[in-house]
């Protein structure tokens, strides 16, 4: 008998005969499994339980090739092979205190179903047997490792253990919630909830003008905030305290009343601005969220990325630096990241000017003309005054002046913008409308640009948001 891995030699006899180019050919179980030129042979997992033997393969002087068996076969016994690869911890990205285990094991004897038992330094957690676990408060600064069980294919018991990871309990950051309403004569309240416990809470109430320079206001220093006639600036609480963790951490929620706010969003600001156009200007680090409420907002930054996702409403945009550091947008139709605009809200004017671009043109709008005519409407301009623009326009005259009247004047709109041939009951309509001087040619294209079935043709179109170049002049 041998033991797996043992070194096999065979011993050759030559009796006096001349032996030249001596080869060696070992076989398991009669099956040949190597040739080789030395005299040794290892018998690795694949040999276990097999008759190993030998054959002597050589040539005489003459060159005649000759073969000689072995007197003798040796059975292999099994030798545990212990594992390798390793067994390693992350955290997951859903939850910091939340830890997952890898399994990198492999075992020449072949690994069998892995239990797992997760140990807080060295000792056993009852129940904790699964690939993920959760790290509490208790056990902070404790070593926290799991242990990989099996049984081989030959029938040996194995474990390997993970390296430690220190549980540091990452913070579970906290959050305040504001009840009422920010108008004169309401109560505003302030609750801050937090998993790791809350310790003593310092509250303040702030106001601004300019959504910069913030100055608190004298005696409110409670929950709880009486609105007077600061309805009218932009009002900020503060909501400071050290949870049960020793975590301090610092929540700022800002509002904006009816009138059109300026607002710099600070790391870990909560925006609310309600009513009224609004401005909120990106101050870079670790951002917060924004709800722009009602009016037409708009969120100006630099050097940031963007995500839309379409919604109710204008959706909800997310923009992030190269460090992951961001904010989330609610209810702001407008992002302006550097020098160049999205707009979102495409039942609005940006939506408006789009599309009678597109039916007075047939063509995508460029950034700086869209940019121009979407500030004419957020000025109050009429959707029909810039139509009338376009129509004087020498691009406008340019693509339809070849055509012979108003019935082929109406067809060219059903195909630029509807693309499709008139109906016959519609070309009449409109025909007839624009022979009696009952309607402009603005007027007609105004409804053709603004027609459900139009709106509905650039719903997928305009539902990630409409590029401009925003227009800073007058």
């Amino acid at each position: 008998m041998v033991f797996e891995n043992s070194a096999l030699t065979a011993s050759l006899t030559t009796d006096g005969e001349d032996v030249r180019t001596v080869r060696y050919q070992w076989l398991a179980d009669g099956q040949v499994v190597a040739t080789t030129d030395g005299a040794t042979f290892y018998p690795a997992e694949q040999q276990v339980g097999k008759a190993m033997s030998v054959k002597l393969l050589y040539t005489d002087p003459a060159g005649a090739a000759h073969q000689v068996d072995g007197s003798n076969s040796l059975s292999v016994l099994d030798v545990n092979d212990r594992p390798t690869g390793v067994v390693w911890v992350v955290p997951a990205e859903t939850d910091p205190n939340l830890v997952h285990v890898f399994n990198g094991l492999d075992d020449a004897d072949g690994v069998g179903t892995v239990s797992w038992q997760w140990k807080v330094d060295g000792q056993a957690i009852a129940g904790a047997t699964g690939t993920d676990f959760t790290m509490t408060p208790d056990q902070v600064g404790k070593k926290v490792t799991v242990v990989a069980s099996y049984v081989d294919g030959r029938g040996h018991a194995e474990s390997v253990a993970s390296d430690d990871v220190l549980n540091i309990y990452n913070n579970h950051w906290g959050s305040v919630a504001i009840s009422g309403t920010y108008a004169p004569g309401q109560t505003l309240h302030a609750a801050a909830t937090d998993a790791d416990g809350l310790g003593t809470v310092y509250y303040s109430w702030e106001s601004s003008t300019d959504g910069k320079t913030w100055t608190a206001l004298p005696g409110a220093t409670g929950p709880d905030f009486a609105v007077g006639a600061a309805a009218s600036e932009l009002l900020r609480a503060r909501v400071e305290y050290a949870d049960n963790r020793g975590y301090v951490e610092d929540h700022r929620l800002v509002f904006g009343g009816a009138a059109a706010d300026t607002v710099a969003l600070n790391a870990g600001d909560t925006i609310d601005l309600g009513a009224g156009n609004d401005t909120i200007l990106e101050s870079g680090g670790t951002l917060g969220t924004v709800d722009g409420g009602s009016g037409v907002d708009t969120f100006i930054g630099a050097g940031l990325y963007m995500l839309h996702t379409p919604g109710p409403g204008v959706g909800t945009t997310n923009v992030w630096d190269e460090g992951g550091y961001g904010a989330s947008l609610v209810n702001v139709e407008r992002v302006v990241l550097g020098t160049t605009g999205t707009a979102f809200d495409v039942d609005g004017a940006a939506g408006e000017a789009y599309r009678l671009y597109q039916a007075a043109f047939d063509r995508t709008p460029d950034d700086f003309g869209i940019g121009f005519w979407i500030s004419r409407l957020d000025m109050g301009v009429g959707l029909t005054d810039v139509a009338n623009a376009f129509v004087a326009s020498d691009e406008f005259k340019a693509r339809y002046a070849s055509l012979s009247g108003n019935g082929a004047l109406v067809n060219q709109f059903y195909a630029n913008i509807l693309h499709r041939a008139p109906d016959a009951t519609g070309q009449a309509f409109w025909t007839n409308a624009l022979d009696q001087h009952l309607a402009t040619v603005a007027e007609v294209l105004v409804k053709f640009s603004e027609s459900p079935e139009n709106v509905a043709a650039l719903v997928g179109t305009l539902e990630n948001g409409i590029s401009y170049l925003p227009y800073t002049g007058h």
